[in-house]
């Protein structure tokens, strides 16, 4: 790890801590994990690169909540300033607000501040920042911060780096990049580097052309025209499924399809009449928010995850006293696919990646996740929904399904099979 570190800052490659590498590490720096250094991992690169740490939309909120203790006032103005270096790189629009909900939250804070990341006093770490969408950006308040001087350390730039963070970019190792780990200094005249321009743009599928171009997330799935919109298709044993689950009695499986005809409903089987029919979401789940994914079953509640948010139900499905909670893991992937419960370990899937999530926690038991096949040999990567059935559990990809035998550990002998006669809720 120590050659990794010297030959992603630049130092002379020693394996060794020696004077320049300790000096190196104690040097003025964003306290973000640097996990550029991961990406020499083939398993753990692919994982990082599909982390997919991005905004959904491109109007963007801030507030700034308390002010630095020096700057007093000109605090504003200099957060002003670094959002307006990425807003000129990008076609996002930021906007101050002082109501108590914002996308993006700055805060001058203590070493500790109950996030769960104190800052540490051995090295001089000065601020971090939670990757999208949990928006929050602390500046450690013990740190002099200022501006137009080459005294303590620049505002503008530091809050420019993480927001870098704050609107997903990871650490970056190159000679020159705003997103490198290590605080450059006071630079007169600063503008955003074209390396860092590159990467937000990358990030967010933009062309390195500048655009006036309304919409900045395009999606790359084709849209039928109402015309041409086949309700009739859209049922749980025809159509792709978001979630689905059993409720806590064992009567019933809710099945979610999140497109414009079931928008809001969810489709239930009841297991002793075999027949399907559909039911209000709010009416069933209070306060349950539309498209999540993830409903599974674990220690006699309901579990469901949205986004970062984690909903938990009784069996009479009422919330929780102190739900939703929130992941604040920054390695936590956006927008996994689903969730599954296999012999009292919860794994998250998104794509090739199986994460390990501790419910009391809500951290990962892993800094970085498996491989999906070493947990569910035979399963393929980018599972829709997933059902667990006692002593099995059903994975929905496509047009097809999955049995898995947890006891086995394996795919059961003759699946898959087609969705619309491989699961016992769509037998003929």
């Amino acid at each position: 790890m120590v050659t990794l570190f010297q030959k992603l800052h630049h130092l002379n490659v020693t394996g060794e801590m020696d004077e320049q590498t300790v000096a190196k590490m104690k040097s003025p720096s964003c306290a973000n994990p640097d996990i550029t250094i991961f990406n020499t991992v083939p398993r753990i690169k692919r994982y990082l690169n599909d982390l997919d740490f991005k905004w959904e939309k491109n109007k963007l909120t801030y507030k700034i909540i308390n002010l630095d203790k020096t700057l007093k006032e000109y605090t504003n103005v200099a957060i002003r300033k670094a959002f307006n270096d990425w807003q000129g790189a990008t076609e996002f629009v930021f906007t101050e607000t002082k109501n108590s909900s914002a996308d993006i939250e700055i805060d001058f804070v203590p070493r500790d501040h109950s996030d769960g990341f104190s800052f540490d006093d051995t090295v001089e770490e000065l601020a971090h920042a939670f990757f999208p969408e949990d928006g929050r950006v602390h500046f450690y308040n013990k740190k002099l911060f200022t501006e137009n001087s080459t005294e303590g350390y620049n505002l503008r730039i530091v809050a420019a780096h993480e927001i870098g963070h704050a609107l997903g970019l990871q650490h970056s190792s190159e000679q020159g990049s705003l997103m490198n780990k290590f605080y450059p200094g006071f630079i007169p005249d600063y503008t955003l580097p074209d390396i860092d321009r590159k990467q937000i743009r990358a990030l967010y599928n933009l062309s390195e052309r500048l655009t006036t171009t309304k919409s900045t997330f395009k999606s790359t799935k084709t849209t039928q025209s109402p015309a041409n919109f086949n309700y009739r298709l859209y049922d749980p044993c025809t159509t792709e499924i978001d979630s689905l689950f059993y409720d806590l009695s064992k009567k019933n499986i809710y099945v979610l399809i999140n497109n414009k005809k079931n928008r809001g409903l969810l489709w239930r089987y009841e297991i002793d009449k075999h027949k399907w029919d559909t039911v209000p979401l709010y009416m069933t789940y209070q306060e349950m928010l539309p498209s999540f994914r993830g409903g599974f079953e674990y220690n006699n509640v309901t579990w469901f995850i949205k986004g970062r948010r984690v909903f938990a139900y009784n069996q009479q499905k009422m919330l929780l006293h102190g739900y939703p909670r929130y992941i604040r893991d920054p390695l936590y992937p956006n927008n996994a696919y689903t969730a599954v419960n296999k012999n009292e370990d919860i794994y998250v899937l998104k794509g090739s990646f199986a994460f390990n999530l501790n419910l009391e926690t809500l951290r990962l038991s892993e800094p970085y996740p498996d491989n999906l096949v070493e947990i569910f040999p035979g399963i393929p990567w980018w599972i829709e929904s997933a059902l667990n059935t006692g002593n099995f559990i059903y994975f929905f990809k496509d047009n097809w399904v999955y049995k898995f035998d947890l006891r086995l550990n394996s795919v059961e002998s003759g699946y898959p099979k087609i969705k619309h006669r491989g699961w016992f809720a769509c037998m003929p």
